[in-house]
């Protein structure tokens, strides 16, 4: 963190560093008045001369287990400053460097010094800790109120989806120790979830409606999302070439040419549910936007039995969606008959009004007599 980064930042309350920190330099939080706690995490071993100076309103404040240096008048003028806690239980075989002249004279004297049991010696044989008049000796800081901190980190691409960390979206947060993380995936219209590593480690099969926990946080956390363009299933359903499925990305269009075999002709086209025959050019179709799984149907109409066709049956127009067979310009006392394609008859009727609703089901061929016309469709 650099030289006076956040020098007389007055409105500062908290400042959360992460754990990925080595060295908070010189002057970085100079006279930041507001700020009332910090907590150097466990990555911190440098702490430069006047880091926290002026800190006025600064009441407690907790090094992590690497501590090692700490440069004159890092945190002189704080005279709120009442309790001191240093997890570090060791400072065995490595350089140290303690400024005596790291707190005010105030500090040594009327603030409480908190450190690992079995310590006392050796804090007490060095400059700066010997220097405080109030040394106590704690079994356990969580149990007394020095949590340690873990650092949460989110990559995603901001423009193909968002990531929550504890219901707030973003790219990081400090975590304490133990608390539950709870990380919620949202990929925006088009993207989908591709693959999502935590720590390295593979977790998209355990990604359940978007979401993901973690019960206690014991580490740092990295967790990398990544997403792709979605495709969906747009199936042609024509009986002249049974159907197939093309597979189309998100928001993309397809073009379709439809070529009756000898003696057929178009009677109608459907794209998902809906009439869109009189869209036709030449026998071309270009969908929409796919945003979703689609169907386009076609029903053929027999090109011989429409020479003989009567006035009752001239109008008919065959369709079909999903499970639905449509038969529309219908005339009272017509028959319609529905044939599978082993020649059985399926369904008939006479009807008594100018539209008929068939249900069959899907994935079947089927062949419609309406009086003299003959169609065919496949569902």
């Amino acid at each position: 963190m650099g030289s006076y980064a956040f020098q007389r930042c007055l409105s500062l309350v908290s400042a959360t560093i992460s754990n990925s920190i080595g060295r908070i330099e010189e002057g970085t939080f100079y006279c930041c008045e507001s700020l009332t706690s910090i907590t150097i995490p466990n990555s911190a071993w440098h702490i430069g001369a006047y880091a926290f100076y002026g800190c006025t309103n600064l009441k407690d404040l907790t090094f992590g287990q690497k501590i090692a240096v700490i440069e004159e008048s890092a945190f002189k003028e704080c005279p709120s400053l009442t309790t001191v806690n240093s997890i570090r239980k060791t400072f065995y075989g490595e350089a140290m460097s303690f400024s005596s002249e790291a707190f005010d004279i105030k500090t040594y004297t009327e603030a409480t010094l908190r450190i690992p049991k079995g310590s006392l010696a050796e804090y007490q044989s060095l400059p700066c800790w010997k220097e405080f008049w109030d040394i106590v000796e704690v079994d356990d800081f969580e149990d007394n109120g020095v949590i340690t901190n873990y650092y949460v980190n989110a990559r995603y691409d901001f423009n193909q989806g968002s990531v929550t960390i504890n219901g707030v979206s973003g790219t990081n947060a400090t975590i304490k120790a133990n608390e539950k993380i709870e990380f919620e995936i949202i990929p925006f219209a088009g993207y989908e979830i591709d693959k999502i590593d935590l720590n390295g480690i593979d977790i998209t099969a355990d990604i359940i409606n978007g979401k993901y926990t973690i019960a206690s946080a014991n580490e740092d956390i990295t967790l990398e999302v990544t997403f792709k363009i979605q495709t969906f299933a747009l199936t042609l359903k024509c009986c002249e070439v049974g159907s197939f499925e093309m597979r189309i990305k998100y928001g993309e269009t397809a073009t379709c040419k439809i070529n009756p075999s000898a003696n057929w002709t178009i009677s109608s086209v459907t794209f998902n549910g809906r009439d869109v025959t009189g869209e036709l050019t030449n026998n071309v179709f270009t969908t929409p936007a796919i945003t979703c799984d689609s169907e386009l149907n076609v029903v053929f109409a027999d090109i011989n039995t429409s020479v003989y066709m009567s006035n009752s049956t001239r109008n008919v127009i065959v369709s079909a969606s999903r499970q639905t067979i449509l038969i529309k310009g219908l005339e009272e006392n017509t028959l319609v008959e529905v044939f599978n394609t082993n020649g059985n008859l399926y369904y008939s009727t006479v009807t008594n009004d100018d539209e008929l609703n068939v249900s069959a089901t899907e994935g079947g061929v089927y062949v419609i007599k309406v009086g003299e016309r003959t169609f065919k469709v496949v569902l």
